[in-house]
């Protein structure tokens, strides 16, 4: 909520009114003026910032006042701290020794973890006059406070904890104490603010202490506690469309069980899942950079509890918590309650989001829900879409408690032109100033009744009356008000059929992309709704599967073990994991053919015809090497990978035929070049190992030796090679990958050359010139090593146009632009397709001002001008029983087309703006007229002739 700070105090002055009246005689009004600096200026820890005044307290306490007097305002989700307000109406009785104290926080945003704390008092006497009130503020401490939060559950009892609201309290010295902040804890789970620097107390709904005078750097890790800490860095944002960086101050994060009694926690803990990834700096954040450039985000290390931790500036870290691996046999219904469970997404390289990791998000819970793939396990999710007889329907579950706190659910609803997809949204706190700011719209409100055993169901009845073409959201209410955070939502009546029937299909992921004979591989059993996708309703699902040959003789090629160690049978039965709707066989066949069908079921499925296999022996003879990542991830010829500073990576070389790894004798080279074929000097610390486990140094040429793959590693160093393409070489092949494609230039500019418009015509084509720029917008040339990539695109409205071309008279599409090295820009041709006022602009992950999205500061603005309606774009003479399309020709959108005379059918589809004219010929032949009339009742006849 706060941010790092200096104290420089600007001229900008909320005046803070206080208006009061004497309890005995009402009739006499005391008005207080406080004046508060709403902002502050000076050098931030990582950066200058502006400061804004984003909480305020004000008490007003007296010997003869039997309460104090208490205002907090909280700028919240607001953009700056003068939403605080400046007048608030408060009864304060006139007399003597009446105490005002303030405190103020300031920050340079919302999420930013560090704050500068000021305080200050007086002691007035109230006479019922106005009065300004010389408060004078002074910073608690020095320098600015570090933020920590807290998020877990506090327990007083095993398993229990209150709810009720949380008082965050201040004591000044010598002073009376001060709530400074309130907040909710529902069942025992809480969210919390402490400050490095400034000891606070947190009073439970009981009135007992929930932590003491705690300061964040008194809060220990342990089993049950982890801490997440960030350096300071940069993340990448988008503002007005245009990307931004913004300056982000180290953060610390604890999660875990808390209580003063200790008792309660002997069996809570927290399971990280490190894996093999300990400490070995091969994970990052998904968002935190150390400079402006995505190639160098901020590695992730692990420490769990009884180790040494290293805090710094190099990395961010997780401290504490037991290994996941200890973990394994606990009940998954114990999760929250007795544990917690750290997933990291190191298949990603980052970790998405710590609370969703952690399993929960405001009172819902991210739970582990099992992968249909056997020994894949398990992943997150806020919400499951089931369905029964009655039709589909979204299941989430609340934490453990949380359900005892709330009186009722809320839904809410805002058009998608706001942002989001359906329930892949990010969600956001539940609270009712961020709702009207983010335009939702209450929807409707369901009965607390729904929830059962921590479990809610979404179907078609309680989704009745919301739009399903809007966002959709809910919240939980407590006390008449949202608390917590979001859950994403759609209508269920979208989500597809009950599954139907059940049939074999090709299992194609990783390397079984090809059904080579002797080799064990998977087979797919899915369950469809008139051949789409469908929901399973059934906690089990039995199969059987029969394989047959091509004279529908029984084959024994079925499995029930991946490494198809087991007897071969004609018949297997296949489990389905509770409501998948795909499960995994194994086969291992001889050359020819194979089908497989399932001929039973326990669910009543109509089975689907049984699927044919070709098993192939392929030749021992390569006709292709891959490389990829020590996975089923291939990397593509030319394609483009991120390795990034202080990590290892796994690769692999795999010898193929057909899609099949064969073995084969003889060796391949590793080398690294520029995108001219220059040699790369490897920056210092990168290097090829024999893997990341080991790390031991090998050599350039890897020898196979009757293999069929080589496995090896390379290792980042600090400063992980830009631009730097990776080769293998061997075997009679060649395959490349660009490793970390990035910035080589500042921005790129387009510039009209002569014969160029500004206003051009709609359909004509003329030249744009790209050129590049440096910070000081000086045309300067490429490095002769480098390229710049670049992708072309127009907008006009909300239409994309994509009107770019690559010669001079705008033929052949030309929208991935590359800007070769030594060069300082390229020609390009533009034809717009539609009228009006359009912006021309880039994308690319070679310039600063992109980073891999668009550029919309360096854009070129045209106004199309547009040109009378004309016929329709295509044949004149079409086949009987053919479908055509034309483009429509000027004139102003939107369109109509009728048929006046012939036969046939006449539809406009896709855009509104530039619509096609689909036209299906019947089988009778002749000429066909078609009336085109445009918004301004301009009209032209579109004329086919259908011939036999």
């Amino acid at each position: 909520m706060f941010a790092k700070s200096m104290h420089v105090i600007t001229a900008l002055i909320l005046s803070i009114v206080i208006v009061g009246c004497d309890r005995l005689a009402l009739d006499e009004k005391t008005k207080i003026s406080l004046q508060i600096p709403s902002t502050m200026s000076g050098k931030m820890t990582a950066s200058s910032s502006e400061l804004e005044l984003r909480h305020l307290v004000i008490q007003v306490t007296a010997p003869d006042m039997p309460e104090p007097i208490l205002i907090i305002k909280d700028a919240g989700h607001s953009s700056d701290g003068t939403s605080i307000g400046t007048e608030f109406p408060v009864d304060i009785p006139s007399g003597s020794g009446r105490l005002i104290q303030v405190l103020a926080g300031y920050s340079a945003g919302e999420n930013d973890d560090g704050a500068l704390i000021l305080y200050g008092d007086i002691t007035k006497v109230l006479t019922g006059s106005t009065e300004t009130v010389p408060v004078v503020l002074n910073p608690i401490v020095s320098e600015t406070s570090e933020e920590a939060h807290i998020r877990g559950r506090f327990l007083d009892s095993n398993n229990s904890g209150p709810t009720g609201e949380i008082k965050m309290v201040y004591r000044p010295a010598n002073k009376p104490a001060m709530v400074v902040d309130k907040d909710i804890i529902i069942g025992g789970w809480f969210e919390l603010m402490a400050f490095k620097d400034i000891p606070m107390d947190y009073i439970l709904p009981d009135g007992s202490l929930m932590f003491d005078q705690i300061t964040a750097d008194k809060i220990t890790t342990s089993a049950h506690v982890v801490r997440e800490y960030q350096p300071a860095s940069l993340k990448r944002d988008w503002e007005n469309g245009a990307q931004i960086w913004r300056t982000q101050s180290a953060k610390n994060k604890y999660v875990g069980f808390f209580a003063k009694n200790s008792t309660y926690l002997v069996d809570k803990k927290v399971c990280v899942d490190v894996s093999s990834i300990l400490n070995n700096a091969s994970v990052y954040l998904n968002n935190n950079f150390f400079t402006q450039n995505i190639i160098n985000p901020v590695p992730v290390k692990f420490y769990l509890n009884g180790t040494t931790p290293v805090i710094g500036s190099t990395h961010a870290a997780l401290v504490g918590g037991v290994a996941a691996a200890s973990c394994a046999s606990l009940p998954v219904a114990d999760e929250y309650g007795k544990y917690l469970k750290v997933i990291i997404n190191a298949s990603n390289s980052n970790i998405y989001d710590e609370l969703a990791n952690v399993g929960y998000r405001g009172y819902w819970s991210h739970s582990l829900y099992p992968s249909w793939l056997p020994g894949e396990g398990v992943y997150r999710s806020p919400s499951q879409t089931y369905a029964d007889a009655s039709g589909g329907f979204i299941e989430a579950k609340l934490i453990p408690g949380a359900a005892s706190g709330v009186d009722s659910i809320s839904i809410y609803t805002r058009p998608y032109s706001y942002g989001g997809n359906m329930m892949y949204n990010n969600s956001f706190e539940c609270r009712a100033d961020r709702l009207s700011q983010d335009h939702w719209t209450f929807a409707k409100s369901l009965p607390k009744s729904l929830i059962v055993n921590d479990t809610v169901r979404f179907g078609v009845t309680e989704m009745s009356g919301v739009t399903s073409n809007n966002e959709i959201t809910a919240c939980l209410v407590k006390n008449g008000e949202p608390v917590g955070s979001s859950l994403s939502l759609y209508v269920p009546s979208y989500i597809g059929g009950v599954a139907a029937e059940i049939g074999i299909n090709q299992y194609s992921m990783g390397p079984y992309n090809a059904n080579v004979a002797g080799n064990c591989q998977p087979y797919l059993v899915e369950l469809t709704n008139q051949n789409s996708g469908a929901y399973n309703p059934h906690s089990s699902l039995q199969a059987t599967v029969s394989a047959t040959d091509s004279n529908t003789s029984p084959l024994a090629i079925l499995h029930g073990k991946p490494d198809c160690s087991d007897t071969p049978l004609a018949s297997q039965t296949v489990s389905f994991r509770s409501f998948s709707t795909r499960a995994l066989g194994y086969m291992k066949a001889p050359a020819g053919e194979a089908r497989l069908a399932v001929t039973n079921n326990d669910r009543n499925l109509t089975s689907k015809q049984p699927f044919l296999f070709n098993f192939f022996v392929p030749s021992n003879t390569p006709n292709d090497i891959m490389l990829g990542l020590d996975s089923s991830t291939y990397f593509y010829h030319n394609s483009e990978y991120s390795l990034f500073p202080n990590g290892c990576f796994p690769l692999r070389i795999d010898a193929v035929n057909s899609g099949a790894q064969v073995p084969v004798t003889g060796s391949v080279s590793v080398s690294f070049h520029h995108r001219n074929d220059t040699t790369y000097a490897l920056p210092s610390g990168t290097r090829l190992v024999d893997s990341c486990a080991t790390k031991n140094t090998i050599s350039s040429t890897l020898n196979f030796s009757n293999q069929k793959e080589k496995r090896f590693a390379i290792e980042i160093g600090a400063n992980a090679p830009m631009n730097m393409i990776l080769k293998i070489s061997g075997l009679g092949f060649t395959k490349t990958a660009l490793v970390n494609n990035g910035p080589v230039a500042d921005h790129l500019s387009f510039s009209l050359p002569n014969g160029s418009s500004l206003t051009p015509q709609q359909y004509s084509c003329q030249a744009i010139d790209i050129l590049v720029k440096d910070a000081n917008n000086n045309t300067v040339p490429v490095s002769g090593s480098e390229q710049i990539r670049l992708w072309l695109n127009s907008k006009n409205g909300e239409h994309w146009d994509n009107g770019f071309y690559s010669d001079v008279d705008c033929i052949t599409r030309h929208t991935e632009v590359v800007i070769p090295g030594s060069s300082t820009g390229v020609t390009v041709y533009y034809k717009p397709r539609l009228a009006g006022p359009t912006t021309l602009m880039y994308a690319s992950y070679n310039t600063f001002a992109s980073n891999g999205g668009n550029d919309f500061n360096n854009t070129l603005n045209v106004n199309v001008q547009g040109v009378a309606l004309g016929a329709p774009v295509g044949p004149s003479t079409v086949a009987t029983n053919s479908n055509i399309t034309y483009q429509m020709y000027g004139g102003k959108a939107p369109y109509t087309a009728t048929k006046v005379s012939g036969t046939g059918t006449v539809l406009l589809e896709g855009s509104t703006l530039d619509p096609i004219l689909r036209f299906t010929a019947s089988s009778t032949p002749g000429p066909v007229s078609i009336l085109i009339t445009d918004s301004l009742g301009a009209t032209v006849f579109l004329n086919i002739n259908v011939q036999n």
